[in-house]
């Protein structure tokens, strides 16, 4: 849910950019379990 939240606020226009851009690059550390994005 945070994440989600943080999405919202963020100003990217697709939820996997962010993801893929913000999270799993700098959120590793706060959220080890996070799964990769691999579909196109």
């Amino acid at each position: 849910m945070t994440i989600v939240i943080a999405f919202h606020g963020s100003g990217y226009r697709t939820f996997k950019d962010f993801y893929t851009l913000q999270v799993l690059p700098d959120w590793k550390n706060a959220f080890p379990n996070l799964v990769s994005y691999n579909r196109a």
